[in-house]
């Protein structure tokens, strides 16, 4: 899943391209299912230990249930559903086919590194801070990112951002490789056209 700040980072810049929404709503919506006591559950998962990298990008959630219950009528909702489409779709941009020759562990710990990095960059240049309540749960450190570029991050922001919630429920319940794949042609898309 994707770190608090890319959350928010996605968050804040969804609202600029969306007017309307309800600004404190939708930012504790962009990180509420994070805060959730059962996270499994805020993620609609499933409870079970992962034995490969592959399981573990596959079982942290049914993104197909979560299209089905949630109803987009609040700005919190919407936010929310916003963060889940981003976890469904951030392991499958970070992740490349060496990542099979670790250990689940070891990648998901390697992440949780990156994750300091990547949220001092995206403080930095989205210029917002964490909410007081948040800053615990996030720390600030300079280094190089394991597995994200600064432009890898951007990309990730600027895309996911532009997503239409709207239409992506109904594509994700009716046609999810189709949706995954347009996100993620939309990723590369950025990707070769930021060289």
């Amino acid at each position: 899943m994707a770190c608090l700040a890319m959350h928010l980072a996605v968050g804040y810049k969804y609202m600029q391209k969306n007017a309307g929404e309800d600004t404190e709503q939708f930012v504790e919506g962009c990180v509420s299912p994070d805060l959730a006591e059962d996270k499994i559950a805020s993620h609609f998962g499933e409870n079970k230990r992962p034995t490969s990298v592959r399981e573990m990008l596959e079982y942290k959630m049914d993104i197909v249930k979560v299209a089905q219950n949630y109803t987009l009528d609040t700005s919190k909702k919407r936010a929310e559903f916003l963060h889940l489409i981003c976890d469904d779709i951030f392991y499958r941009f970070v992740y490349h086919e060496g990542l099979e020759k670790w250990p689940p562990q070891q990648v998901k710990q390697a992440m949780y590194d990156d994750y300091d990095f990547v949220t001092a960059y995206i403080l930095k240049k989205y210029n917002f801070q964490l909410p007081e309540n948040l800053k615990h749960l996030a720390s600030e450190r300079e280094g190089k990112s394991e597995f994200f570029s600064p432009k890898a991050i951007d990309r990730f922001v600027d895309v996911l951002s532009g997503v239409n919630l709207e239409k992506a429920q109904k594509e994700i319940t009716t046609n999810l490789d189709a949706f995954r794949k347009n996100i993620m042609a939309s990723l590369r898309k950025e990707k070769t056209t930021s060289k």
